[in-house]
Protein backbone atom coordinates (compact mmCIF):
# COMPACT_ATOMS: atom_id res chain seq x y z
CA UNK A 1 0.00 0.00 0.00
CA UNK A 2 1.37 3.42 -0.94
CA UNK A 3 2.14 5.99 1.74
CA UNK A 4 -0.68 8.26 0.58
CA UNK A 5 -3.18 5.43 1.08
CA UNK A 6 -1.76 4.59 4.50
CA UNK A 7 -1.86 8.23 5.60
CA UNK A 8 -5.44 8.53 4.37
CA UNK A 9 -6.44 5.98 7.03
CA UNK A 10 -5.04 8.14 9.82
CA UNK A 11 -6.27 11.36 11.41
CA UNK A 12 -4.30 14.58 11.58
CA UNK A 13 -4.21 14.26 15.37
CA UNK A 14 -2.83 10.71 15.22
CA UNK A 15 -0.18 11.81 12.73
CA UNK A 16 0.79 14.63 15.08
CA UNK A 17 1.50 11.95 17.69
CA UNK A 18 3.45 9.98 15.08
CA UNK A 19 5.58 13.01 14.28
CA UNK A 20 6.37 13.36 17.97
CA UNK A 21 7.26 9.68 18.25
CA UNK A 22 9.70 10.15 15.38
CA UNK A 23 11.35 13.04 17.22
CA UNK A 24 9.92 15.66 14.85
CA UNK A 25 7.93 18.80 15.71
CA UNK A 26 4.33 17.72 16.10
CA UNK A 27 2.69 21.14 15.75
CA UNK A 28 0.10 21.47 13.05
CA UNK A 29 -0.55 24.63 11.07
CA UNK A 30 -1.88 26.73 13.93
CA UNK A 31 -4.79 28.93 12.87
CA UNK A 32 -5.47 27.02 9.64
CA UNK A 33 -8.97 25.53 9.76
CA UNK A 34 -11.14 23.50 7.40
CA UNK A 35 -13.87 25.25 5.46
CA UNK A 36 -17.10 23.56 6.49
CA UNK A 37 -18.10 20.87 5.84
CA UNK A 38 -14.68 19.60 6.84
CA UNK A 39 -13.25 16.86 4.64
CA UNK A 40 -10.22 14.69 5.27
CA UNK A 41 -7.43 15.34 2.78
CA UNK A 42 -4.06 13.82 2.01
CA UNK A 43 -1.69 14.70 -0.81
CA UNK A 44 1.68 16.10 -1.78
CA UNK A 45 2.45 19.80 -1.34
CA UNK A 46 2.49 22.05 -4.40
CA UNK A 47 3.70 25.36 -3.03
CA UNK A 48 2.81 28.85 -4.30
CA UNK A 49 4.45 31.97 -2.88
CA UNK A 50 2.69 35.36 -2.92
CA UNK A 51 3.95 38.91 -2.61
CA UNK A 52 2.06 42.21 -2.13
CA UNK A 53 0.88 43.49 -5.51
CA UNK A 54 2.45 46.91 -4.95
CA UNK A 55 5.88 45.27 -4.69
CA UNK A 56 5.69 42.57 -7.33
CA UNK A 57 2.97 43.20 -9.93
CA UNK A 58 5.50 42.70 -12.73
CA UNK A 59 6.49 39.28 -11.37
CA UNK A 60 3.02 37.74 -11.43
CA UNK A 61 2.90 34.14 -12.66
CA UNK A 62 0.14 31.68 -13.56
CA UNK A 63 0.53 28.30 -11.87
CA UNK A 64 -2.59 26.16 -12.24
CA UNK A 65 -1.27 24.43 -15.37
CA UNK A 66 1.66 23.12 -13.30
CA UNK A 67 -0.54 21.48 -10.66
CA UNK A 68 -0.68 17.69 -10.87
CA UNK A 69 -2.95 14.83 -9.75
CA UNK A 70 -2.91 14.28 -5.99
CA UNK A 71 -1.47 17.69 -5.19
CA UNK A 72 -2.49 19.80 -2.22
CA UNK A 73 -2.00 23.41 -3.31
CA UNK A 74 -0.34 25.29 -0.45
CA UNK A 75 -0.58 29.07 -0.84
CA UNK A 76 1.74 31.25 1.21
CA UNK A 77 0.16 34.68 1.62
CA UNK A 78 1.72 35.62 4.96
CA UNK A 79 -1.52 35.10 6.87
CA UNK A 80 -3.23 38.08 5.22
CA UNK A 81 -6.96 38.37 5.85
CA UNK A 82 -7.59 41.51 3.78
CA UNK A 83 -7.75 39.59 0.49
CA UNK A 84 -8.36 36.15 -0.91
CA UNK A 85 -5.82 34.22 -2.94
CA UNK A 86 -8.16 31.28 -3.58
CA UNK A 87 -11.61 31.46 -5.15
CA UNK A 88 -14.16 29.51 -7.13
CA UNK A 89 -12.47 29.83 -10.51
CA UNK A 90 -9.24 28.49 -9.06
CA UNK A 91 -11.12 25.52 -7.71
CA UNK A 92 -12.51 24.77 -11.17
CA UNK A 93 -8.99 24.74 -12.58
CA UNK A 94 -7.56 22.76 -9.68
CA UNK A 95 -10.15 20.02 -10.02
CA UNK A 96 -9.41 19.74 -13.73
CA UNK A 97 -5.73 19.25 -12.92
CA UNK A 98 -6.48 16.57 -10.31
CA UNK A 99 -5.63 18.55 -7.16
CA UNK A 100 -7.25 17.26 -3.98
CA UNK A 101 -7.39 20.42 -1.82
CA UNK A 102 -5.99 23.88 -1.14
CA UNK A 103 -4.40 25.15 2.07
CA UNK A 104 -4.20 28.94 2.35
CA UNK A 105 -2.00 30.88 4.73
CA UNK A 106 -4.52 33.69 4.59
CA UNK A 107 -8.08 34.11 3.37
CA UNK A 108 -10.17 32.45 0.67
CA UNK A 109 -13.53 33.33 -0.87
CA UNK A 110 -16.45 31.85 -2.90
CA UNK A 111 -17.29 29.38 -0.16
CA UNK A 112 -20.55 28.26 -1.78
CA UNK A 113 -18.74 27.43 -5.01
CA UNK A 114 -16.16 25.25 -3.27
CA UNK A 115 -18.92 23.46 -1.39
CA UNK A 116 -20.96 22.87 -4.55
CA UNK A 117 -17.91 21.39 -6.27
CA UNK A 118 -16.96 19.29 -3.23
CA UNK A 119 -13.47 20.77 -3.09
CA UNK A 120 -11.81 21.03 0.35
CA UNK A 121 -10.26 24.36 1.30
CA UNK A 122 -8.35 25.12 4.50
CA UNK A 123 -7.34 28.61 5.58
CA UNK A 124 -7.50 31.31 8.20
CA UNK A 125 -10.78 32.97 7.23
CA UNK A 126 -13.25 33.66 4.45
CA UNK A 127 -13.54 37.05 2.77
CA UNK A 128 -15.33 38.63 -0.19
CA UNK A 129 -12.28 40.58 -1.41
CA UNK A 130 -10.28 39.19 -4.31
CA UNK A 131 -6.53 39.36 -4.78
CA UNK A 132 -6.49 42.03 -7.51
CA UNK A 133 -4.42 44.97 -6.30
CA UNK A 134 -3.52 43.15 -3.09
CA UNK A 135 -1.37 40.07 -3.74
CA UNK A 136 0.18 38.23 -6.68
CA UNK A 137 1.69 34.75 -7.05
CA UNK A 138 5.38 35.08 -7.88
CA UNK A 139 6.90 31.61 -7.47
CA UNK A 140 6.13 27.92 -7.14
CA UNK A 141 8.17 24.99 -5.94
CA UNK A 142 9.80 26.84 -3.04
CA UNK A 143 9.75 25.94 0.65
CA UNK A 144 7.22 27.88 2.71
CA UNK A 145 6.83 28.39 6.44
CA UNK A 146 3.30 28.54 7.84
CA UNK A 147 2.71 28.90 11.58
CA UNK A 148 6.35 28.06 12.15
CA UNK A 149 6.10 24.79 10.19
CA UNK A 150 8.39 24.30 7.19
CA UNK A 151 6.62 22.94 4.10
CA UNK A 152 8.73 21.70 1.21
CA UNK A 153 7.36 20.79 -2.22
CA UNK A 154 6.42 17.12 -2.14
CA UNK A 155 5.87 16.91 1.62
CA UNK A 156 2.73 15.07 2.65
CA UNK A 157 -0.16 17.28 3.77
CA UNK A 158 -2.91 15.73 5.89
CA UNK A 159 -5.93 17.68 7.04
CA UNK A 160 -9.29 17.11 8.67
CA UNK A 161 -11.67 18.86 11.06
CA UNK A 162 -8.96 19.06 13.73
CA UNK A 163 -6.40 20.84 11.56
CA UNK A 164 -3.52 20.30 9.13
CA UNK A 165 -0.20 18.53 9.68
CA UNK A 166 2.87 18.27 7.46
CA UNK A 167 4.88 15.06 7.11
CA UNK A 168 8.37 15.60 5.63
CA UNK A 169 8.69 13.38 2.59
CA UNK A 170 12.11 12.10 3.66
CA UNK A 171 10.70 10.89 7.00
CA UNK A 172 7.24 9.89 5.80
CA UNK A 173 7.69 6.11 6.07
CA UNK A 174 9.00 6.40 9.62
CA UNK A 175 6.25 8.79 10.73
CA UNK A 176 3.55 6.65 9.14
CA UNK A 177 4.83 3.51 10.86
CA UNK A 178 4.88 5.24 14.26
CA UNK A 179 1.36 6.57 13.68
CA UNK A 180 0.03 3.16 12.65
CA UNK A 181 1.47 1.65 15.82
CA UNK A 182 -0.09 4.37 17.99
CA UNK A 183 -3.43 4.04 16.20
CA UNK A 184 -3.46 0.26 16.61
CA UNK A 185 -2.91 0.69 20.36
CA UNK A 186 -5.77 3.20 20.55
CA UNK A 187 -8.03 0.78 18.71
CA UNK A 188 -7.02 -2.05 21.05
CA UNK A 189 -7.92 0.05 24.08
CA UNK A 190 -11.27 1.08 22.59
CA UNK A 191 -12.12 -2.55 21.80
CA UNK A 192 -11.17 -3.67 25.30
CA UNK A 193 -13.34 -0.98 26.91
CA UNK A 194 -16.21 -1.91 24.60
CA UNK A 195 -15.79 -5.47 25.84
CA UNK A 196 -16.12 -4.41 29.48
CA UNK A 197 -12.55 -3.59 30.52
CA UNK A 198 -11.91 -0.57 32.74
CA UNK A 199 -10.34 2.30 30.80
CA UNK A 200 -8.35 3.68 33.74
CA UNK A 201 -6.89 0.25 34.50
CA UNK A 202 -5.78 -0.27 30.91
CA UNK A 203 -4.20 3.17 30.76
CA UNK A 204 -2.42 2.62 34.05
CA UNK A 205 -0.99 -0.62 32.68
CA UNK A 206 0.34 1.18 29.61
CA UNK A 207 2.02 3.85 31.77
CA UNK A 208 3.57 1.15 33.96
CA UNK A 209 4.86 -0.77 30.94
CA UNK A 210 6.29 2.47 29.51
Amino acid sequence: MELTERLARLSASQISDGLGAAGLPRDGLLGIHAMEPARRIVGRAFTVFFRPAAEAADRKIEYIADVGPGDVIVLGNHGRLDCSVWGGQRTVGAIQRGAVASVVDGAYRDVDEHRALGYPVFGRAATVTGSSGYAVPVATGEALTISGVLIRPGDYIVGDASGVVVVPQDRAEEVTAHTERITAEEERIAAAVAGGADFATIRAGIRTAG
